[in-house]
């Protein structure tokens, strides 16, 4: 673009007030010739230099606005790619509210849900009433409005009125890695309710109490905008099911257990049957039976699958399943001890971490069959994760714990890849567009995940804070703070002090940055409330209070 001068005319055309004569010259005295046009008036230059400058600067000005509207096209690009990533935040702003509040004084029933979850349109939960029955509702995510409630009786009756295994609703969306089946699923989840009808104590070798319970279990496939059952499986007692990616593991006892039971001696020997069902099969598609040792008892049992592999853990006892057929890919292994994590990894590796006699142990399962034992190494499992990292398994060298520094080992070998000079902890932090984010203490920092270089890092005001983001945005809150801070650099964004009132959680806005202390409107200090707990509700988060009232931003 070429700059434009406009220069004023210097005749005397359209100017008031008195022309301004040349001056006189004399022969020799250096003037130019008569000829030659004359010196400018006084003013003028000034005036073209002064809108010359106002040119130069409209044109940096556009130019700076048009650059900024780019960043920003781009940045809301970027944040829109992960509005799909499950634990990514629902945008926030430096204008956050209070959406919309549940006081368990007047919404009992919501008040009881685990944290209500995000399917489809809408957030779906449940509560196990003292009835025996399980109450199933959903809410408009955006204003808390109750769309649909409904009550179904269970096959197991009333609960136990002093269960030390409590019974309990939980709710997810069906899922299949089926691209076809993954979209006849949508809006549909499947809210699995295990209600304890016989509990008792067991005596292990040592003398040891372990609380054992009877479940009975019911697999609800829901319909979420509507709360129409499409698919219901009562389950014999003692049978459990699992929810998993293209349908359900059903895991049944080749002995329930007996509440006459007293110690592991009265454990008769046997096993468990694992089936895994497709959603809407009329049959399993594979059938798998696991041993258990002697004197080992139907408890703790789970399962989970990604479409790759199904993990089944008893007992301590854990195997992994080929999920086409069934097939033994590792196991049994845990001797005992209590499954902490398990991790389905691209290509078809398996990363498993266990405690056992007070230690984590921590085993990478690669793509080949191969067993890798992670000597020293826990696993860091962030949460949210895009999979940009997918080419390295995320380690924490140490256990129990204590901070470490991030390890990058290869999911096809074992082979250490990379030793990051910065810390964190085990099961914590987040990874978006192949960074990982982690909060150590009050270090907020930035790790490329290709190579464990630090990219940024800052110093936050306030320890023990729990980190969520919005893809825009890190945010710790902490002590009653909620900070933001850029993921580009770190950057504090914009801060909000969480105040006691009588309707719950409330913000109030810190305009002097994460150290600033809150004042209100008026001037006054403003009393914060430290004890409020962060969770995530749906795709927003949410801030509860000791007493259970919830308030949920956007």
């Amino acid at each position: 673009m070429e700059p434009v001068e406009l220069v004023e005319d210097d005749g005397s055309h359209g100017r008031r007030g008195p022309a301004v004569a040349p001056a006189a010259r004399t022969p020799g005295d250096g003037a130019a010739d008569p000829a030659s046009p004359g010196p400018a008036i006084p003013g003028t230059r000034t005036r073209r230099l002064r809108r010359m400058a106002l040119g130069t600067v409209a044109v940096l000005v556009v130019g700076l606005v048009a650059t900024q509207a780019v960043v920003d096209a781009r940045e809301r690009s970027r944040v829109a790619r992960f509005a799909d990533v499950p634990g990514v935040l629902a945008p926030l702003s430096p204008d956050a509210q209070v959406l919309w509040r549940l006081d368990p004084s007047t919404e009992p029933l919501f008040a009881t849900w685990s944290v209500p979850v995000s399917v489809g349109d809408v957030l779906l939960g449940g509560a196990l009433d003292d009835d025996g029955t399980v109450t199933l509702g959903a809410l408009d995510p955006d204003t808390g409005a109750e769309l649909w409630t409904q009550q179904l009786p269970l096959p197991g009756g009333r609960q136990l009125p002093t269960s030390v295994v409590p019974g309990w609703v939980g709710c997810a969306p069906r899922s299949s890695p089926d691209p076809q089946v993954e979209a006849s699923l949508t809006g549909t989840a499947a809210c699995v309710v295990e209600n304890p009808t016989a509990e008792f104590r067991l005596l292990d070798d040592d003398g040891a109490a372990q609380e054992v319970a009877v479940p009975t279990s019911t697999l609800l496939s829901i319909d979420a905008g509507t709360g129409e059952v499409i698919e219901r499986l009562d389950l014999p007692a003692g049978t459990s099911v699992h929810p998993v990616n293209g349908g359900y593991v059903t895991l049944t006892p080749d002995v329930v257990p007996d509440p006459a039971w007293r110690s592991s001696a009265d454990v008769p020997a046997g096993g468990v049957t694992v089936e895994r069902h497709d959603w809407g099969s009329a049959g399993p598609r594979w059938t798998f039976h696991a041993a258990l040792p002697a004197g080992t008892a139907f408890t703790s049992a789970a399962a989970d699958g990604d479409g790759q592999t199904v993990t089944v853990s008893v007992a301590g006892q854990t195997w992994i399943l080929d999920d086409a057929d069934g097939s033994l890919r590792e196991g049994p292994d845990g001797g005992g001890g209590y499954l902490l994590l398990l991790r389905s990894l691209p290509g078809g590796g398996v990363l498993t971490s266990w405690s056992q006699d007070g230690v984590d142990r921590t085993s990478l399962l690669t793509a080949d069959g191969d067993t890798r034992d992670l000597v020293g190494l826990s696993a860091l499992a962030p949460n949210p994760d895009d999979g940009s990292a997918s080419d390295v398994v995320l380690l924490v060298e140490g256990a129990d714990g204590a901070p470490g520094p991030i390890v990058a080992v290869d999911p096809r070998t074992g082979e250490q890849r990379w030793r990051s000079a910065t810390v964190a902890v085990e099961r914590s932090g987040f990874v978006l567009d192949g960074v990982v984010h982690t909060l150590v203490g009050t270090t907020l920092q930035a790790v490329d995940a290709s190579d464990g270089s630090v990219l940024w890092q800052v110093q936050v005001p306030r320890a023990g804070g729990t980190l969520f983001t919005d893809g825009s945005v890190a945010l710790v809150v902490a002590q009653g703070r909620l900070d933001a801070y850029d993921l580009r650099d770190g950057r504090a964004r914009w801060s909000y002090a969480v105040a006691t009132t009588d309707q719950g959680p409330e913000l109030r806005p810190v305009t002097g940055g994460p150290t600033a202390a809150p004042v209100g409107t008026d001037g006054s200090s403003v009393t914060v409330d430290g004890s409020v707990y962060p969770t995530i509700v749906g795709r927003r988060l949410g801030l509860m209070d000791p007493s259970g009232q919830l308030a949920v931003l956007g």
